[in-house]
């Protein structure tokens, strides 16, 4: 099992949980919709760690370089270190800033 560290503190990621699913057991306020990788509005950023190529799919090349990922596709292989947002935002402002 692997943890997630976001902010200060540290959240163990069960059997076939996603970070989504991490996230939101440990009341977590992540934004979400679909919990699919097609609204995106759970676009999150990593800071340390491999996130796995599923988790990156469907975004664009920017996206990518820039380290964003989409928790609610994204099963961890490794620990880790994630920045989330939590503000509301328009679906489609994937490119927002932390």
């Amino acid at each position: 099992m692997f943890r997630i560290k976001l902010g200060d503190k540290s959240y163990l990621v069960e059997e076939g949980e996603s970070v989504l699913e991490t996230l939101l057991r440990n009341g977590i306020k992540a934004p979400h919709t679909c919990k699919m990788a097609v609204c995106k509005r759970c676009i999150s950023r990593v800071v340390s760690g491999d996130v796995p190529r599923r988790a990156q799919l469907s975004l664009t090349p920017k996206q990518i370089y820039n380290k964003r990922f989409l928790p609610c596709v994204c099963y961890p292989e490794s620990d880790l270190d994630i920045e989330i947002h939590t503000t509301p935002s328009h679906p489609g402002d994937a490119d927002h800033r932390y």
